[in-house]
């Protein structure tokens, strides 16, 4: 970068003064000709001029823009590089098979989960097992760091358990297809991610959800309030990461969207 930007440097100025000098010295040459020249071929001499000089002032842009690929092909190698890197990364995280429905419904299971991150010498959490029936309410409570939200990333599969295993509806959560795990699951994170769009588009977002579904989950999230004194209520535009609205807010537009997928396990 610093050697392309000395370069450039160098080298606009130095085609500046080409490009300038080439079409002072075409006019001047020019002028030459046309005064020395018969009246008949005067106009013929001047049109030349003028096509003369456009052609070369083409001839020496073309070398400019030449120089500015030369500049930016190193920039783009590297980008390119960069994103090749990610795409060729191998995916550790394995679809499973099973995608059909079983007769237990809304049950969670861990059993003797541990999970350290990759490089890590330390587990995060270590022998985990409980059960969560259907029903149920369990709540985590621990210092910051303690390993909460790792907790339940591993249930989506944001990561997979170092050991143990983790059930839902008496499955293991690696044999299911990742869709399928998905849809059971609603899922709110720490931080509201939301998109440009609607209020219905953002909380029926990657369902296929009735209006009258959505507007019930905005009321049960206790977004009601707000969503309808905006302007256009259920329409209203929300920005990207939702910038046109408050932090509490673009939570329970987050709430809502989980109540309105009418998942197995919350």
């Amino acid at each position: 970068q610093l050697f392309t930007q000395k370069m450039m440097s160098i080298i606009s100025p130095v085609m500046y003064l080409v490009m300038n000098m080439l079409t002072i010295s075409i006019y001047f040459v020019g002028a030459f000709l046309i005064e020395n020249a018969l009246m008949a071929d005067k106009i013929t001499l001047f049109s030349d001029m003028v096509v003369f000089s456009s052609y070369a002032m083409q001839v020496i842009m073309s070398f400019l823009m030449l120089a500015v690929i030369f500049i930016m092909y190193p920039r783009a190698s590297v980008s390119a590089t960069r994103i090749n890197e990610v795409l060729d990364t191998n995916i550790s995280i394995k679809d499973g098979l099973v995608d059909t429905e079983n007769d237990i419904k809304g049950e969670g299971e861990f059993r003797g989960v541990s999970f350290k991150y990759p490089d890590s010498e330390d587990y995060v959490i270590k022998d985990v097992s409980f059960k969560a029936n259907k029903g149920e309410t369990i709540a985590f409570i621990g210092s910051t760091g303690s390993g909460k939200s790792t907790l339940i990333n591993l249930i989506p599969r944001f990561y997979d358990a170092t050991e143990g295993e983790i059930l839902i509806d008496n499955i293991n959560i690696k044999d299911y297809k990742l869709n399928t795990l998905h849809k059971k699951i609603g899922y709110v994170s720490q931080k509201a991610v939301l998109f440009n769009g609607t209020v219905n588009y953002n909380v029926g977002y990657g369902n296929d959800t009735k209006e009258n579904k959505i507007k019930e989950a905005i009321k049960i999230a206790q977004a009601q309030e707000f969503v309808e004194k905006m302007s256009d209520k259920y329409e209203s535009n929300i920005s990207q990461g939702g910038t046109n609205i408050s932090g509490g807010q673009k939570q329970r537009i987050s709430i809502a969207r989980a109540i309105a997928k009418d998942p197995e396990i919350y």
